[in-house]
């Protein structure tokens, strides 16, 4: 293991919880940029035209959000602490397709 790795794990705490926690943040992370591309788009603001359908990105917003969520309970569930620097609890409506097609 390296020297960063061993940086990132607390005291007594598994690798796999370090790990995982690098997967929640790398995730989170490109969920919000794809977000924030998202809002530039629906307000005119975006300073490109995507390649592919703006649907397809929100498809995949939405497929983001809910691995988020599961990622999220497995948390919970397993005591997985430091997921969030404020470490606030998140809802699954968050990450959730609203029926006119948009995501909250």
């Amino acid at each position: 293991m390296n020297e960063e790795k061993k940086n990132e794990l607390s005291v007594g705490e598994p690798e796999w919880q370090a790990r995982f926690r690098g997967e929640y943040k790398q995730l989170k992370d490109r969920y919000n940029k794809l977000h924030r591309m998202i809002v530039k788009y629906d307000a005119g603001t975006l300073d490109f035209k995507p390649t592919c359908p703006i649907e397809l990105l929100r498809r995949q917003k939405a497929a983001m959000g809910e691995y988020l969520n599961i990622l999220e309970i497995r948390a919970e569930i397993e005591n997985v602490h430091g997921l969030d620097s404020d470490d606030k609890p998140k809802l699954k409506s968050d990450y959730e397709i609203t029926k006119n097609g948009r995501f909250a």
